[in-house]
């Protein structure tokens, strides 16, 4: 398996040198005065990257028709599914992980921000779950719709909801978001949304494992 995690890696390597060295050249450019939009991005590259990473690798095996010429050879099907599950958590941790160099390089004495990180955390390894399910159950094209449409049913009420101060305020001072914030908020709350973030990969692993197996999926639409 750890051949095909090799494969990934090798196939997508301009992509990855693009999303980890863009954060980085932009924090060494702007420096110490890295604008409020410019740090909010970089928060929310992760969890972009999570949600299309799955997108890029399915693509590629498209275009090759990889995936019935690997099920041709004698590898066990939870071996090519775990290799794109394990690219996809490695990928995530390591932007998560960079969040943190760059901060101390942008601001040496910058406090470990850990809810925010948490927060990305999670949210990388919950949309990465669902974007290998969808893409091993729907195929390329169908995966790319589900996806948009998960993307709107989230953000909507998130956005509906920022809009509207009061309701933002009563969620805000509500006692267990405040109980909530405040362990997610250390190491332990870190640890904690790690854990649960690669569960929810490992049930995804254990679904798409089990289409995978009885399915050729690039005879999808």
């Amino acid at each position: 398996m750890w051949s095909l995690v090799y494969k990934e890696f090798f196939l997508l390597r301009t992509y990855l040198l693009q999303i980890f060295g863009f954060p980085l050249v932009v924090s060494l450019m702007v420096g110490k005065k890295t604008p409020t939009i410019v740090e909010a991005y970089f928060f929310a590259f992760p969890v972009v990257t999570a949600m299309t990473l799955p997108q890029i690798m399915f693509s590629q095996e498209e275009r090759s028709n990889t995936l019935t010429f690997l099920r041709s050879l004698p590898i066990r099907p939870w071996e090519i599914v775990g290799a794109k599950y394990i690219v996809s958590s490695l990928t995530s941790l390591f932007l998560v992980g960079s969040l943190g160099l760059i901060r101390k390089m942008l601001d040496a004495n910058a406090e470990d921000t850990f809810l925010a990180y948490s927060v990305v955390l999670s949210l990388s390894l919950v949309l990465a779950a669902i974007s290998h399910l969808f893409h091993f159950w729907l195929g390329l094209k169908s995966a790319r719709v589900a996806s948009l449409i998960v993307t709107f049913i989230v953000m909507v009420p998130v956005i509906m909801v920022g809009s509207m101060p009061g309701v933002t305020q009563s969620i805000v001072s509500n006692p267990l978001a405040q109980n909530a914030a405040t362990f997610l908020s250390t190491p332990q709350g870190l640890v904690f949304s790690l854990i649960m973030g690669m569960t929810l990969m490992f049930a995804s692993f254990l679904t798409s494992s089990a289409i995978f197996s009885h399915r050729d999926l690039t005879r999808l639409p």
